[in-house]
């Protein structure tokens, strides 16, 4: 009952970024009963299968450099449209080596590796992906604008 009452205060006040951890079929699940309409699923790791739900409820999936290390994840990234996808770079951590400070510019690691995965150009997966965060974060795009 905490988890339902802390959930929905965290979507009433902010943009809707989650990052749960062994835990993805709940999280979504708990994300569609408390009528989120949007959420972005940082870093996941969750099956295919539980994505797709995400994705079917309108969500986003997003992905830092330290994706790049991991196979484990080629499925999932295959799986999951374009359209529902965002680059992250989560620096300092999550970068593509493990015992070294993430940057910020590391995010092209997370765009050319999804390019190379999807077999698709990285300024397609460059272009699709910052529509997805303008659509999902508006705040940005105003802010662009001035």
């Amino acid at each position: 009952m905490k988890i339902k009452h802390f959930t929905f205060f965290l979507f009433a006040w902010i943009d809707s970024n989650v990052h749960s951890r062994s835990a993805a079929k709940v999280t979504i699940a708990v994300l569609k009963e408390e009528g989120i309409q949007q959420a972005l699923l940082h870093n996941f790791a969750g099956k295919p299968s539980v994505a797709m739900e995400g994705v079917q409820a309108g969500y986003f999936f997003s992905f830092p450099p330290a994706v790049s290390r991991n196979e484990q994840r080629v499925k999932l990234i295959k799986q999951i449209p374009l359209e529902h996808i965002c680059l992250e770079t989560d620096s300092p951590a999550l970068g593509p080596d493990k015992q070294a400070r993430n940057e910020p510019q590391n995010i092209t690691i997370s765009c050319e590796y999804i390019a190379r995965v999807k077999g698709i150009t990285p300024k397609k997966v460059a272009d699709v992906t910052t529509q997805n965060a303008l659509r999902l974060f508006p705040k940005i795009h105003r802010t662009l604008k001035h």
